[in-house]
């Protein structure tokens, strides 16, 4: 990138930037501040509502302990007999069914118990039934009761036990007798625990003086103490915690009880309530007109510098992907964009004239490997035919000389008035006939030929000379057990795997056959004409144009039958008359 096109980028930045950041600062705190009031009003309401749940609760308990007092004798009488004897222990059953009966009534009361100094006897009913709870009122109760000064009875009071806190109410009967209620911290705050949406938000009941009633531990560093904390709630809706061992802040908001010295405290982590505050996409709604004005002026800028040439060069890049090699890209006025795009048409120019160099290469490599595979093929069959000639007019068969002569000019007339590389497998059938009736015409009693097309095959179009090889290779290989009849079937079947597209032809003898090596050796990609074989020139060159003209489409097995003799099982696709134009034409 030139400099002055980096300045020019850096002071239009700088204009249009440094107003939005402004704003975005100012807004952002804004957002932050009303997110803060809302918040804390909406947590205030819910520690007043459980606040008042809670105060309602110690208040029904009260209340039903003076009702208790006022209704029932059985709790006075307790003083006035020994703890064995009958009436006590009928007055303590009768104590004891009443508040079980009755405690299911106060859901948020855990306890409610008469205590008998005297006696030193513990009646009580729980609303949960672990040992626990029981443990605790049987160990807590009596040493409360025994420290416990007059201005403390009739209030409640926070009570400190093995297993937490604890709120307890105790009113004395008489001298000897008391009844209270009990409430366990963790009873008050399981509302509050079920209450927690999805922000980072716990939930603490802390006494006047500070102190933690909860189970939870304060998950905030010592940087603020509790009891300033609490004194500062009482004056303002909610404060800010900076945790500096965290590195994070905290809204605490509070709701103090009427009825026991402690105080309902909600700690929410400002990050968890930030992160779902859309400040930033809400702040774009509000810039002023003047700042989208330039701020527009400036996109423009960029798209016309910088986005469209970069547009333009990635959409050729993707037209070059799919083939595309005519596209050239008009220049820019970027003077970097110019010359990355210059350099661009002259790589796809080069690219082009290379495609183009090397298919052609490809295609006069394959021509003349077609070329040279099909001069192997005519010399070695004129040579076979001349030598069955030569003995012919030796033996003085004038008249079988006269046939072969006959069968060879019109095999010769074939050659000079076709020049197609492909033929159709009539002709092909034809040429093989002319083949066979000069043998039989030398092998008239021990050579049997069957010849099986369909007229439906007969018109597909195959390779010239692609059958007939097999057929002089069995007669000439395959034809050695002269004492028997020597037969050559050939005939054409749908394929059995794939019959609406593919057709089998098949060539079979029952002569000796192929052996192991040779037929590793004739399917092998090693094989060739430079490996000094010349008994097979025709047969590899069979396998080799049908790889190079069906590229994979057809296929050849050589193999022996059941009974001996070798069998060729060539498959070949349904093509009909547009090979030898370059088109493809599947049936």
């Amino acid at each position: 990138m030139s400099n002055s096109l980096r300045k020019k980028i850096i002071i239009w930045f700088i204009l249009t930037t440094a107003p939005l950041v402004i704003f975005l600062f100012y807004s952002n705190y804004y957002s932050m501040t009303v997110l803060h009031n809302q918040i804390s009003n909406s947590k205030s309401s819910v520690l007043y509502t459980f606040v008042l749940q809670a105060d309602r609760a110690m208040k029904e308990a009260s209340n039903y302990i003076y009702k208790y007092l006022d209704k029932e004798q059985d709790i006075y009488l307790l003083r006035d007999y020994a703890k064995d004897s009958d009436e006590y222990v009928l007055n303590k059953v009768s104590i004891t069914n009443k508040l079980t009966k009755d405690i299911g009534f106060y859901n948020t009361i855990d306890a409610f118990f008469v205590y008998s100094q005297k006696n030193e006897d513990l009646i009580f009913a729980v609303q949960d039934t672990s040992m626990e709870i029981t443990r605790v009122i049987n160990q807590e109760i009596p040493r409360f009761v025994q420290n416990i000064s007059p201005q403390q009875l009739k209030s409640w009071q926070v009570v400190q036990t093995t297993a937490g806190f604890a709120i307890v109410k105790i009113v004395s009967v008489n001298d000897d007798i008391y009844m209270g209620s009990w409430i366990n911290v963790g009873t008050m705050m399981a509302p509050l625990q079920d209450n927690k949406g999805n922000v980072d938000e716990r939930y603490y009941i802390v006494s006047d003086e500070g102190q933690i009633l909860s189970n939870d531990e304060w998950h905030i560093s010592k940087s603020e103490t509790l009891p300033k904390l609490m004194a500062e709630l009482a004056d303002k809706s909610y404060q800010i915690i900076k945790d500096k061992k965290n590195k994070q802040n905290y809204l605490v908001i509070g709701s103090k009880s009427a009825w026991v010295p402690i105080s309902f405290i909600s700690v929410i982590s400002e990050k968890s309530l930030l992160q779902n505050l859309p400040f930033f996409q809400t702040a774009l709604y509000f810039i002023p007109i003047g700042s989208l004005l330039i701020l527009s002026v400036y996109l423009l800028f960029l798209r016309r510098a910088f986005f469209l040439p970069m547009a333009n060069l990635m959409n050729g890049m993707r037209k070059i992907a799919q083939g595309d090699l005519e596209i050239r890209l008009k220049e820019s006025r970027v003077d970097e964009f110019a010359s990355l795009i210059g350099s661009f048409n002259d790589m796809i120019s080069q690219i082009k004239h290379l495609k183009i160099h090397v298919y052609e290469e490809k295609l006069r490599a394959q021509t003349a490997e077609m070329k040279h595979l099909q001069m192997q093929i005519n010399p070695h069959f004129y040579l076979n035919t001349l030598n069955i000639i030569y003995y012919l007019a030796a033996l003085k068969d004038y008249k079988t000389v006269q046939k072969m002569t006959m069968h060879l000019a019109e095999y010769f007339r074939f050659i000079m008035q076709n020049n197609r590389n492909f033929i159709t497998l009539e002709e092909e059938v034809k040429h093989i006939r002319n083949y066979l009736e000069i043998q039989q015409l030398r092998f008239p009693d021990v050579l049997e030929t069957s010849i099986q097309i369909p007229d439906v095959y007969k018109t597909f179009e195959i390779p010239a000379l692609i059958i007939q090889p097999f057929v002089e290779n069995a007669i000439i290989h395959g034809f050695q057990k002269r004492g028997e009849k020597f037969r050559v079937h050939i005939v054409a079947t749908p394929d059995p795997l794939d019959p609406e597209l593919c057709f089998d032809i098949r060539i079979q003898d029952n002569g000796v056959g192929f052996t192991d090596e040779m037929l590793t050796y004739l399917l092998s990609s090693e094989a060739n004409i430079d490996a000094g074989d010349e008994n097979h020139i025709g047969i590899w060159n069979v396998i080799r144009r049908l790889k190079i003209v069906y590229k994979g489409q057809a296929q050849i097995k050589l193999f022996n039958g059941p009974d001996g003799g070798a069998t060729v099982q060539m498959r070949f696709p349904f093509i009909k008359e547009s090979l030898n134009k370059g088109e493809d034409e599947r049936v």
